[in-house]
């Protein structure tokens, strides 16, 4: 019996040999949503912690064909990171006892920091009959695999009816599933295209809940060795 390392070193090897082992970086805007975008309130105040849906992303895969397959199927392994970051000027009554306390602007931030490992399997299409033509393709692709996220944000909290900024942070792991899109022109050795996907998440996104869906729509450029 082969172990795992060996088989790898057998897929890597033959996809070098025959100049098939491609890899992608791709990159755009990403969109998250949390079980609950806001955290746990705190007394006085309601400006708690917030959940930063507006970011970008950055990712890379690496993948080879496999031959033997019935039909074009691409194996391989991806790698990204995605930022969100939220900023907000609360207006903010002095005292919250009185309806009538002068106001104040506080400076709120947030920041959302993910990094997924994943491994995929992706079926092209290509209109020009294969990846050896230059023309247009689209490409399904699906992604299983595990997410780290770290979290820093304020909460605004109330001592003594007066508020006060606090820091709070939190992090984790979860399991992900990610299917995703392409639509690109294969000219050469090169790719470019738009993509899309869809990131469902279970885990534990304290003090947001257990789930996490995210969206990411960019662009991408790929190299075949």
């Amino acid at each position: 019996m082969f172990s795992r390392t060996t088989i790898a070193v057998i897929l890597l090897s033959s996809a070098l040999s025959f100049g098939q082992l491609a890899f992608t970086v791709s990159g755009g805007y990403s969109n998250a949503q949390a079980t609950s975008n806001v955290g746990g309130q705190f007394p006085f105040y309601t400006s708690a912690f917030r959940f930063p849906k507006q970011g970008e992303y950055v990712d890379g895969d690496l993948a080879v064909p496999i031959r033997q397959a019935p039909f074009p199927l691409l194996l391989g392994a991806g790698i990204s990171w995605t930022g969100h970051v939220h900023s907000s000027d609360p207006f903010t009554p002095l005292n919250s006892l009185y309806n009538n306390s002068p106001t104040y602007t506080l400076n709120m931030h947030s920041q959302f920091n993910q990094y997924a490992f994943e491994a995929r399997a992706a079926a092209p299409i290509y209109f020009a009959g294969s990846s050896d033509s230059n023309g247009l393709y689209i490409m399904p692709r699906i992604g299983v695999g595990g997410l780290y996220y770290y979290y820093h944000g304020h909460h605004l909290s109330g001592i003594d009816h007066f508020p006060v900024i606090q820091n709070g942070h939190s992090g984790g792991d979860a399991f992900l599933v990610r299917p995703a899109l392409e639509i690109g022109y294969t000219w050469r050795r090169i790719s470019f295209g738009v993509e899309g996907s869809s990131m469902f998440a279970w885990g534990k996104f304290a003090p947001f809940g257990g789930n996490e869906r995210e969206l990411r729509a960019g662009g991408f450029v790929s190299y075949r060795f």
